[in-house]
């Protein structure tokens, strides 16, 4: 928020976490810059949030997540979230000292380690990474930028990236919530209450079966028509 050109000089500080806004929800405010920092938690989110319970005249909807997730924990917050929002989130739990990494579809995720020293770089896009190893020629392990995978935790201590050691993640899944049904009215009341896909096979068997009862065969001589009466 106050920006430190010195910051990086402090070799006592070890973990650095810096975010550009696009602001989509809430003013562009130094009260609505990110990381939050809450009693337990750090956090910083990319995407918009759907949720009733996140938005706010006033405050973003990434703070009020944060806040959820300082109260209740980050797993059963998330899996709670609407299925349209679209989130990217930087977790650092002071109590665990764990740096921690979750996505969905709505939005991207990618780290990278650095070769030469016990550094873990992230951002939510992979061209941030690309260009910032590029431009200050920094080598990282096997050059590879990996995306982290969607509906999955990936936990880690900033203090044991070290050079030479395979990183340690602990990884946790979660559940997301589902989308509803898709409702579909028609003359015939077909697929009411169906999701969208089921709704297209009921009606695809019963376009078959009308065509079968109304089938005409070639029969030697003659054509037998089969149609069926009622």
């Amino acid at each position: 928020k106050d920006g430190d050109r010195n910051i990086l000089d402090n070799c006592s500080d070890n973990l650095f976490a810096v975010h550009t806004r696009h602001a989509t929800k809430g003013g562009v405010t130094e009260d609505n810059a990110h990381p939050f920092e809450f009693e337990h938690i750090i956090g910083m989110h990319n995407g918009t949030l759907h949720d009733k319970k996140y938005q706010h005249d006033e405050k973003t909807d990434s703070e009020l997540l944060f806040q959820d997730i300082n109260d209740r924990g980050m797993k059963v917050v998330l899996e709670e979230l609407d299925p349209d929002s679209a989130y990217a989130i930087v977790v650092f739990d002071k109590r665990t000292r764990l740096l921690q990494f979750a996505r969905n579809h709505g939005r991207p995720l990618h780290f990278a380690i650095n070769s030469k020293r016990g550094v873990l770089y992230w951002s939510s896009e992979k061209a941030f990474l690309t260009m910032a190893f590029d431009r200050n020629d920094i080598s990282i392990v096997d050059d590879q930028i990996t995306p982290f995978s969607a509906f999955k935790i990936f936990s880690i201590e900033p203090d044991k990236v070290k050079v030479g050691i395979k990183e340690q993640w602990y990884i946790e899944e979660y559940k997301p919530r589902e989308k509803p049904a898709v409702v579909v009215h028609s003359p015939r009341g077909w697929g009411h209450g169906l999701p969208f896909d089921n709704f297209l096979n009921q009606r695809d068997e019963r376009t078959k079966e009308h065509r079968a009862k109304r089938n005409v065969k070639k029969t030697p001589g003659c054509l037998q028509d089969e149609r069926e009466k009622g």
